[in-house]
């Protein structure tokens, strides 16, 4: 009996170590496409770029029909896109809500041709 009780508490405690790291991976909102305020603010930075590239930086090296670098996402401010992923370094932190990250196939949906078939970052501001 005893021997079956360890067992099932060792379950119990390996299994438990497993969640939280996967949840951690994903932040704070639990999806990795998403960015929220306070997920932002920990990181002490003082631009969302800085904190994107602290936070998720698969998000400014993904690589898109064999290109890669900074033309290959277009960075939005409340649905207004704004220039490449170096432009969310005019954006300063406290600005953001939350930040989410498009793949090029979604961005292309949402926003038509405009955006070029490329990755898109969307920062939504918080209004006072």
């Amino acid at each position: 009996m005893r021997s079956l009780t360890a067992k099932c508490l060792f379950v119990i405690l390996t299994l438990g170590c497993y969640g939280p790291r996967s949840a951690r991976s994903k932040g704070e909102s639990g999806d990795q496409y998403l960015i929220v305020a306070s997920e932002l603010q920990s990181t002490q930075q003082a631009n969302v770029y800085d904190a994107v590239r602290q936070l998720r930086p698969q998000w400014l090296t993904r690589v898109v029909s064999g290109r890669s670098g900074d033309n290959t996402i277009v960075a939005y401010l409340d649905e207004q896109p704004i220039g490449s992923a170096s432009a969310l370094t005019r954006i300063p932190l406290h600005v953001a809500l939350r930040v989410r990250y498009l793949s090029p196939t979604e961005a292309q949906v949402t926003y038509g041709s405009r955006n070029g078939l490329r990755a898109a970052i969307l920062v939504e501001s918080a209004k006072p």
